[in-house]
């Protein structure tokens, strides 16, 4: 069950026993949208289309984007003040705005930075980093490939976890085999996250890395992209049910993410966001000058790009880059090239966290390890705030 909100005829908010008028209202434009605890912060829920919000603040940010304040009632406990995305709302006719206060002491979220890593990387380096990062004010922690100890040890030290299973990327028959028969045959790739993770607050598991998620170009790429839709569906409702964490999917791989597949997911994205999970995307520069830090939006910062596409389409998700380095992945790591792109991504307030690729040595990415360079990272990063 969902926390909600007290809809009235007449927009109300509730500080009292005595509800009062609220001259500022608006309704819903979107199938869902996400109340958070500040603006750009954390998801507490989802209100619907065509539900009507009064509003009793505002914050607007540097880029002119303003938030709506309502009052959201939890499940269980008092009413406090939570909010909402402007531009996804319609201010109804007749609303009087122009007195509503200005709340400015709100702070913007910044992305957690994150370390892929493979099993046999220096975990005490990871430490030392988290502690550099902390004392920063950054949030931090890991994007293990397959190494559960890892995870838990990052979630032990106060950070986040990604997790990500050691089988397959990506499920069979895509396409063409029963998508929702599929979606629970890939459940049982999660079992150890949904035993292991339970009850992390900070833990998400991601089960999908870089597949053929279907395009536009043409009518078989089309009816994958629907395909996903039904596999998307099912393996929601089913990990929801059997009690797993959040979850990052799907994951694209770099310089992918179109409006058609936004639009035919969207309503299964907005619930997934609903959930309290994200999409992933990958960002990496093949054959691009400039590396990470010139930002490109196909590549390097095509998760920007996305972001537009999403809201034109009406989605409201959280973003989580769970791969980033230059060129393929097996290019030297260039820790001022890693910093610069960071400090350029952390104002991008729709991501959660950015994983930088990849801790430890692997035989097929040798020139990628970062087991020497996380603490480096860590301290050439600014501040937060």
């Amino acid at each position: 069950m969902q926390p909600t909100w007290t809809p009235s005829p007449t927009p109300t908010i509730a500080p009292t026993d005595t509800p009062q008028p609220v001259a500022c209202w608006g309704t819903v434009a979107v199938p869902a949208l996400n109340v958070r605890d500040a603006p750009y912060g954390n998801r507490l829920g989802q209100v619907f289309a065509g539900d009507t919000l009064g509003f009793d603040a505002k914050w607007e940010d540097a880029n002119g984007d303003w938030w709506w304040q309502i009052l959201w009632t939890p499940e269980v406990g008092d009413p406090f003040p939570a909010w909402v995305a402007s531009w996804l709302i319609t201010v109804g006719a007749g609303a009087d705005c122009s007195g509503l206060p200005d709340v400015n002491q709100v702070v913007a979220r910044e992305p957690a930075l994150l370390w892929h890593a493979v099993p046999g990387f220096n975990i005490g380096n990871a430490q030392v980093s988290y502690d550099v990062l902390g004392s920063k004010g950054i949030d931090y922690g890991i994007k293990p490939y397959a190494d559960m100890d890892a995870c838990l040890d990052a979630l032990w030290r106060g950070g986040w976890c990604i997790f990500r299973h050691a089988n397959e990327d990506c499920p069979h028959g895509i396409g063409g085999a029963d998508p929702r028969q599929s979606a629970l045959d890939f459940l049982r790739y999660g079992d150890v996250a949904r035993v292991t993770l339970a009850g992390y607050e900070r833990a998400y598991y991601e089960p999908t890395n870089e597949c053929n998620f279907g395009s536009s170009q043409s009518d078989s790429q089309l009816a994958v992209v629907y395909w996903w839709g039904e596999w998307l569906d099912e393996y929601l409702t089913e990990a929801n049910a059997r009690g797993y964490p959040k979850l990052v999917i799907p994951t694209f791989g770099p310089g992918h993410g179109e409006a058609v597949q936004y639009r035919i997911w969207r309503d299964v994205l907005n619930r997934l966001a609903g959930q309290g999970g994200m999409m992933g995307e990958h960002a990496y520069t093949p054959d691009i000058e400039g590396g990470l830090c010139g930002c490109d939006q196909w590549l390097a910062c095509r998760h920007r790009l996305n972001e537009e596409v999403r809201q034109a389409e009406g989605v409201d998700i959280d973003v989580a880059i769970t791969e980033a380095a230059r060129g393929w992945g097996n290019d030297p790591v260039d820790v001022a090239d890693m910093v610069c792109w960071y400090e350029q991504v952390r104002g991008d307030t729709w991501l959660h966290s950015v994983a930088l690729w990849t801790a430890g040595y692997n035989p097929t990415w040798p020139n990628a390890n970062l087991d020497s360079y996380m603490v480096p990272i860590a301290q050439g990063v600014s501040p937060a705030g």
